[in-house]
């Protein structure tokens, strides 16, 4: 549950806003927690942000000058804190389906697409922000009255970082085996393809052959002598030439020059 009482972790919600400021102690005694727009969320935000109008963020509306109430940008679960498998803390946009606009690392204004683990110097942006308004998770990277760094922020920062290249490395993986099998699917429709247009090539063939061997058994039964046929071939070979194809078919030797 979400409380105003200090915990022993240190991790804070801030709601900052022109007219009002919130600063909510997390209990993470009791998992998960809801952060959102919605009543029932465990923590409940934008209440404050219903008069912090902002440029909308449709490219269209915004050039014809219209705003939007930031609260109106927050959904109702916005985010979500919990424990995983492992038992470690961390972080989710919205709660199964993910919030309207995203939740982002603090540092590098990343926006967070997987569970993100939580821990000293955790900084995580809760919505988007304009007109004076902001609303963030914070975790103090020392202890109180130290400068020095709190024990394990290391240690969870490169998990994250392990996690995103991990995750880089599946997505690359599944890139390159999508394009092999791609290939090899192109390589068997091309392979289809040429075998199909060569049986078509040797199809036209024959019956190109059997359409002239057909037209000179009709002129032999018609009595036209073996002169007269070779004239007729040679007529006929000329024409195909001329038209740009054909079978051509000669009988004796070829006139010389």
């Amino acid at each position: 549950m979400a409380t105003t009482t200090a915990t022993n972790f240190g991790l804070k919600l801030y709601e900052i806003a022109p007219d009002a400021n919130r600063i909510i102690d997390i209990d993470t005694s009791e998992l998960p927690i809801t952060i959102g727009r919605s009543s029932s969320a465990n923590i409940h935000i934008g209440v404050i942000a219903r008069n912090v109008n902002i440029p909308h963020p449709n490219a269209q509306k915004r050039a014809a000058g219209e705003t939007v109430s930031i609260a109106q940008l927050i959904s109702r679960t916005q985010a979500t804190i919990f424990q995983d498998e492992a038992g470690k803390l961390r972080i989710r946009d919205g709660n199964g389906n993910s919030s309207q606009y995203g939740i982002r690392e603090g540092q590098g204004n990343k926006l967070l697409r997987r569970p993100w683990l939580l821990g000293p110097g955790a900084f995580i942006k809760l919505t988007p922000e304009g007109g004076g308004y902001r609303c963030w998770l914070e975790w103090p990277a020392t202890e109180s009255g130290s400068d020095a760094p709190t024990l394990g922020y290391s240690q969870w920062q490169n998990e994250n970082l392990e996690e995103e290249l991990n995750e880089q490395g599946q997505a690359i993986s599944a890139l390159k085996q999508s394009l092999d099998e791609t290939k090899k699917e192109s390589k068997k429709t091309n392979r289809a393809q040429d075998l199909r247009i060569r049986n078509t090539e040797k199809k036209i063939a024959r019956r190109k052959i059997l359409g002239v061997v057909a037209i000179l058994g009709l002129l032999l039964s018609l009595g036209i002598t073996s002169e007269q046929i070779q004239v007729i071939v040679q007529a006929v070979g000329v024409i195909s030439v001329a038209v740009g194809g054909g079978v051509i078919l000669q009988q004796g030797e070829p006139e010389r020059e």
